[in-house]
């Protein structure tokens, strides 16, 4: 898989809707309503559809209400507690909005923050496969409503985020400054000699044309299984690491506040399994599964929570499933489920066990009586 690149060609101006439109279809857009809704705290759904042109062209569009504005710092917050992916869409929001000069505080126009989530959990999704922008046609402009009118089209620190960026100037289209943000987060302007092997266009409401090519650097082969799973999201994420440690000396009651930490700090699993070890002590073997960029966050709390005094580890490769999260309503209130996917099929069902708590307690009845109300809402069985 490291032989792959991805290229972004903003041919017809640049927006991050036109981007979506380009790397999500049917099969993983589950990954940009997850993110979406987990960012702005509202449920959303992405939809894709090919619009009548022989070239195949993409578009995209939201269902469900946007809040009109948001707070940078809740957004990356809000990702950054999800899961492993999210917490990697995050780390790449953060460095985008820096580059608009958007602190914690700030706030931003809700529709274009989630098209910046949605771009952010695909790259995070796919992270190791290098991304190139090999060009951007139109005119610079930033996101923000200017007050004055008569005033230039960009104020000097917008000037400072277009720099270095490879812009043809044509006055048909805009370049959004925020979608620029994001590519400079997560591209490089200077690609390599590629080999192209496939091509998908978006474009957004206005008209804006994107396309995000696949290749391969020249004089290599690509094989056709790692271009469907590249673009169809059915590939094997980046290589991870299992840290694992023993421990023998260590006051057990802090084990309760280990595990949480871990998984505050990026990673994927963290669990403890019991251990008879040398002269008759009893102790627990801790494991820890994370992705490569979080192992220094990982041995900084283990070093710092606990009482080892060396780890060891090995590489692994993970497998995730598609997953969507729906909302189902029953006679004890809505009640949010899991779905997973595989090859297009539902393979899983699981309820979100915090809410289908709250419901219960809130209605009197059993956890039990909630999780069946939900399968029979869904299909009318129990799994």
């Amino acid at each position: 898989m490291d032989r792959l690149a991805l290229v972004v060609d903003g041919y017809r101006g640049a927006s991050a809707a036109a981007l979506c439109a380009c790397l999500y279809d049917d099969r993983d857009r589950w990954l940009a309503s997850d993110a979406a809704s987990t960012g702005l705290n509202v449920r959303l759904t992405l939809r894709t559809c090919g619009t009548p042109r022989p070239e195949s062209t993409r578009a995209a569009g939201w269902e469900g209400a946007i809040p009109e504005w948001v707070r940078a710092g809740d957004v990356v917050a809000r990702l950054s507690a999800a899961g492993d992916t999210s917490r990697r869409a995050a780390e790449i929001l953060s460095t985008a909005f820096r580059y608009l000069g958007l602190d914690a505080d700030d706030r931003a126009q809700g529709r274009d923050v989630a098209w910046l989530v949605a771009c952010a959990a695909w790259f995070a999704s796919r992270a190791g496969i290098p991304v190139y922008c090999a060009r951007l046609v139109g005119r610079p402009e930033s996101n923000r409503s200017l007050d004055n009118a008569s005033g230039p089209m960009l104020d000097p620190g917008e000037i400072r985020l277009f720099a270095g960026v490879p812009i043809v100037l044509r006055p048909d289209g805009p370049v959004k400054g925020d979608l620029v943000a994001l590519l400079k987060s997560v591209a490089s302007f200077e690609p390599p000699a590629l080999v192209f092997s496939d091509v998908r266009l978006g474009e957004d409401a206005m008209g804006l044309g994107m396309a995000v090519y696949v290749a391969n650097r020249a004089g290599e082969d690509l094989s056709p299984g790692a271009l469907r799973g590249l673009l169809d999201g059915r590939q094997h994420e980046p290589p991870h690491c299992v840290v694992e440690t023993n421990i023998d000396d260590m006051n057990p009651e802090w084990a309760t506040h280990l595990i949480p930490r871990l998984l505050d700090v990026g990673a994927d699993d963290a669990y403890l399994t019991p251990v008879h070890m040398k002269k008759g002590r009893l102790g627990f073997v801790l494991s820890v599964l994370c992705a490569k960029e979080r192992l220094a966050a990982v041995e900084r709390v283990i070093f710092r929570e606990t009482t080892s005094i060396g780890l060891r580890y090995h590489e692994v490769r993970k497998r995730a499933l598609a997953r969507e999260f729906v909302t189902v309503e029953t006679p004890y209130g809505p009640v949010r489920v899991k779905v997973a996917y595989h090859d297009g099929m539902v393979v899983n069902r699981a309820p979100e066990y915090e809410e289908a708590r709250r419901a219960a307690e809130a209605a009197g009845v059993s956890v039990k009586e909630v999780y069946e109300a939900v399968y029979r809402a869904l299909d009318g069985s129990t799994p």
